[in-house]
């Protein structure tokens, strides 16, 4: 009974007439009713699988636990980030920081140092004006052979002074000098061999050492020989010293002296010899420096 009250459906060749009466017949009241009940009674399938047969997943609801857990993981999630994050930043601020304070630090240390540096400078400029300083001075040598007026034999040297021509007062260790005659123009400086002329004594500013004699060396006494082979500079007269002094800030100073006696004629008068003291040899035999203490 049923089978024959379900709806007819058409098929597409059917024909208009063939059609129409399909149509009436499913509009008939019973065939409605049944169609209507049919249609209610469908229950959809429970299938997990599309037409294709492919898996379909299905989302299962979360408890309310499970649910507060997630947030709560969420949460502390975020809470580490921004964690994270802050502290990266704090580690490149303290980066930053530790930077400007060597920069700084720096800046200060080279500004105390310049500082340091200057005033040291000043100090040193003041102390350097003031001290004491110390030269070797040589009176002119006159070679001589023979007797004297008085007929004593004539004991040739030079005789040389300390003059102090610094500010204050200097405090003399030791001075010890050489008067030489050689052979040959050129010396080599041997201050084991110098006389020790001064010792322990002080110097007032602007004031010279007593004048002390320094004997010819190996003899003092002079032929008319040496004398002409000295005016022919076939020989030559050295006169090389040492004077080792104190200023009055403590501070040790070594002053050395090497000259040769010369003698030219007709450099200021004609047939006339002119006589001096040449200083020769390296820079380090005529200065004045400072000794490390």
């Amino acid at each position: 009974m049923i089978a024959s009250l379900q709806v007819q459906q058409a098929s597409p060749n059917t024909t208009a007439k063939e059609r129409s009466a399909i149509t009436t017949q499913n509009n008939h009241p019973e065939i409605a009713r049944t169609n209507k009940r049919a249609q209610n009674s469908f229950q959809p399938s429970s299938c997990n699988q599309c037409l294709n047969c492919c898996t379909v997943d299905r989302q299962e609801s979360k408890t309310p636990e499970e649910k507060a857990r997630t947030e709560s993981l969420d949460v502390l999630t975020r809470r580490y980030m921004w964690a994270t994050i802050f502290g990266v930043a704090g580690g490149f601020i303290g980066i930053g920081v530790l930077i400007w304070q060597t920069v700084v630090t720096r800046t200060a240390a080279n500004a105390a140092k310049a500082s340091a540096d200057y005033a040291s400078a000043a100090v040193e400029a003041t102390m350097s004006k003031e001290r004491a300083r110390i030269r070797i001075e040589v009176a002119p040598l006159n070679p001589q052979s023979g007797r004297g007026q008085s007929g004593s034999v004539i004991m040739n040297g030079s005789v040389c002074t300390l003059t102090n021509y610094g500010l204050t007062v200097s405090f003399i260790d030791e001075f010890s000098a050489r008067c030489v005659k050689t052979d040959t123009e050129e010396m080599v400086m041997d201050y084991g061999k110098c006389r020790t002329l001064i010792y322990g004594e002080s110097i007032e500013q602007g004031s010279n050492s007593d004048r002390i004699l320094v004997p010819l060396e190996p003899e003092p006494v002079l032929s008319d020989d040496d004398i002409m082979k000295i005016r022919n500079r076939k020989s030559f007269i050295h006169f090389y010293g040492v004077v080792k002094f104190r200023d009055i800030f403590d501070r040790k100073w070594i002053t050395t002296i090497h000259v040769l006696w010369t003698m030219r004629w007709g450099v200021i008068i004609s047939n006339t010899p002119t006589q001096w003291w040449e200083p020769i040899g390296p820079q380090d035999e005529n200065q004045e420096k400072r000794l490390q203490q």
